[in-house]
């Protein structure tokens, strides 16, 4: 069915009798009440503008090339993919619900069929019909009486959705794109888009400046609009975000130890995409321990001890990052596919496996070196560290040196070495 097909029914059921009677909804800046009508679902469509599944449309395009076109039936079972996997589990339990109950909340429609809110629902219920013909025929919602064009319909479905006390569904990523779009795509005012998404003005400037951030971090890992490799992502995002604005307005806690130039914010943004490319550890923290605490009294991540950071960043350099381009390309050829998307995540899950443990091993030896440079008795931290290591050397590889290690002569001159100086130490404490 076509779009001059579709709003030709849509209109004859505007003339009919309503389901429900009231709806307050401002269009075009005016408050209005509409009512709620029962429309066939074969005359509807989903908005290929919503913003609550933005990045899959975004990594799609960039993927093929192409925006995705409800009006064609192929690209409606795309999208209808994307929200059914979205959430099976929630989509599941809703299609149990509106089974049992029906549709108990109401959609927005345009005059011409598109869905403006209650895709997700939309969705459900043409599933439901596939298997019961005649018992779910119909979607409720308000129609829209009058052309919006896509400016008007962009902004409508940010109040509605986006702009709504309840977010739940929404990617994290979502809300920095839509931000984006407004501004820069549609030209909204900051104070406008603020409006519709209840947030503060001063909120917009830094919604775009995180997207910008999350723009260069795809770049960063060659995969610029490939917004599904940004799940998990915002956390270590906006802990960036915040260390950066702070380290340029001279605010941060490293600021009070030495002056930070661009090269060191750049050299900072490498590490902390790195880390969060290569997940060395299972959550974000060790993101918090390379930038610190952005208000501590002194500096207390690696980035805020220059000693401790011109050293660990040259091995980073060294053993990660320079080796990072060339085995993600040679990964690219062992895992190419048609399915470009599984092949960008195969990719990233196998320099996960290659470099994850050199990095964990660089981080958490930087991380000990902070913790001992700010202890005034650093001889007992070492001492206390220097034990655990050699217990724990002891017990759980003992076998394995004995057995693979006993002709290696790095292992064995630097546990003489160790042995000699802790013997020469000890007498001349024992005196």
């Amino acid at each position: 069915m076509d779009k001059e097909q579709r709003k030709q029914i849509i209109q004859t059921i505007l003339t009919g009798k309503p389901v429900t009677t009231g709806i307050h909804i401002t269009l075009r800046n005016k408050p209005r009440d509409f009512n709620v009508y029962q429309i066939p679902l074969n005359c509807l469509i989903y908005n290929s503008y919503n913003g609550r599944f933005k990045s899959k449309f975004k990594t799609y395009e960039a993927i093929h090339g192409r925006r995705l076109n409800a009006e064609i039936p192929e690209d409606m079972q795309i999208i209808n993919d994307f929200l059914w996997k979205s959430n099976e589990l929630k989509n599941k339990q809703t299609m149990d619900d509106i089974y049992e109950k029906g549709q108990l909340q109401y959609g927005i429609v345009t005059r011409d069929g598109q869905i403006v809110d209650g895709n997700r629902r939309f969705m459900i219920l043409s599933k439901l019909n596939e298997k019961y013909p005649t018992k779910f025929e119909y979607f409720e919602a308000v129609i829209l009486d009058e052309d919006i064009d896509d400016r008007e319909l962009v902004r409508l479905e940010t109040e509605v959705q986006l702009g709504a006390d309840e977010k739940e569904g929404y990617n994290a990523i979502e809300k920095y794109l839509r931000v984006d779009e407004l501004l820069n795509e549609y030209k909204y005012p900051a104070e406008a888009i603020a409006k519709m998404m209840k947030l503060r003005p001063k909120d917009i400037e830094k919604y775009e400046q995180i997207y910008q951030l999350f723009r260069e971090y795809l770049e960063f890992i060659g995969y610029p609009e490939y917004y599904d490799l940004l799940e998990g992502v915002e956390d270590p995002i906006l802990q960036l975000h915040s260390a950066i604005t702070r380290l340029e307005k001279g605010t941060h806690s490293v600021n009070l130890a030495r002056d930070i130039n661009p090269e060191e914010i750049e050299q900072l943004k490498v590490v902390v995409f790195d880390t969060i490319r290569i997940k060395p550890t299972n959550d974000h923290k060790i993101v918090r321990d390379i930038i610190g605490k952005p208000q501590s009294k002194t500096p207390d991540g690696i980035f805020g001890r220059n000693h401790i950071w011109k050293s660990f960043f040259q091995k980073h350099m060294e053993r990660v990052h320079n080796h990072l381009d060339k085995t993600a390309e040679a990964y690219k050829n062992q895992f190419f596919s048609e399915d470009i998307e599984s092949t960008a995540n195969d990719v990233e899950k196998s320099l996960h496996q290659v470099y994850s443990k050199d990095m964990r091993t660089l981080l958490e030896k930087a991380v000990q070196e902070v913790k001992i440079d700010n202890e005034d008795d650093k001889v007992l931290i070492i001492i206390d560290t220097l034990r655990e290591d050699t217990r724990t050397l002891f017990k759980n590889y003992h076998d394995l040196i004995i057995e693979q290690y006993a002709d290696n002569k790095d292992v064995k001159n630097a546990l003489k070495e160790v042995i000699e100086k802790l013997e020469f130490i000890y007498k001349e404490i024992e005196g």
